[in-house]
């Protein structure tokens, strides 16, 4: 890892995932030159990191606010609304809710490449 990346960079560069983050929380607790801030030397905000502390499952909806350039809370809003249409008891369901999604600016197309 350079020394000027960040966990947020290597995950999203493909140098990194997810599950590595302690491996640079040592690396902060190791380097003396380290930041202050382990979420300025991890690359999070200090919300982002306070999310990831108290729910480290939410660390996914950190890179993907960031990587489509949305809040966190928009895209916890889209995953939340897309489990309940995949529990919707019909097709009619289904589909109000992703009019509802692009009505209100929630809808995040993924990007599969």
């Amino acid at each position: 890892m350079s020394e000027t990346a960040t966990f947020v960079d290597a995950v999203l560069d493909g140098r990194a995932l997810p599950e590595d983050i302690d491996d640079f929380i040592e690396t902060w607790h190791e380097s003396p030159d380290a930041p202050d801030s382990v979420s300025k030397f991890l690359g999070l905000t200090p919300d982002e990191y306070a999310l990831w502390v108290e729910h480290p499952e939410s660390l996914r909806f950190v890179f993907a606010a960031r990587k489509h350039r949305r809040s966190v809370s928009e895209i916890r809003d889209v995953a939340t609304a897309a489990a309940a249409a995949a529990r919707a008891e019909n097709d009619g369901e289904a589909k109000k809710l992703l009019a509802w999604l692009k009505q209100t600016g929630r809808y995040v197309p993924i990007d599969r490449s």
